[in-house]
């Protein structure tokens, strides 16, 4: 049985620059979180700095996100 275009949810109604931008800040969300999580890992070995904790990861994925959904949308514009 096919599924009808109203029952695939939010994702399926989503389309064109809309989904570009979303997948785009998504992936550049991803990249920044990995990479400053990886970086004050690195800085962790050699400065003895507290634990990274993973609330503080996940709102920084968060504001990382939130910047580049801005960025991406400025884009399209």
């Amino acid at each position: 049985m096919t599924r009808g275009r109203d029952s695939q949810g939010m994702a399926g109604r989503v389309e064109g620059v809309e989904r570009t931008v979303a997948v785009e800040s998504s992936a550049l969300a991803f990249w920044a979180t990995a990479g400053a999580a990886l970086t004050y890992s690195i800085v962790d070995s050699f400065a003895h700095m507290p634990a990274l904790k993973g609330p503080w990861v996940l709102l920084f994925a968060l504001f990382a996100w939130c910047v580049a959904q801005a960025m991406r949308q400025e884009r399209y514009r």
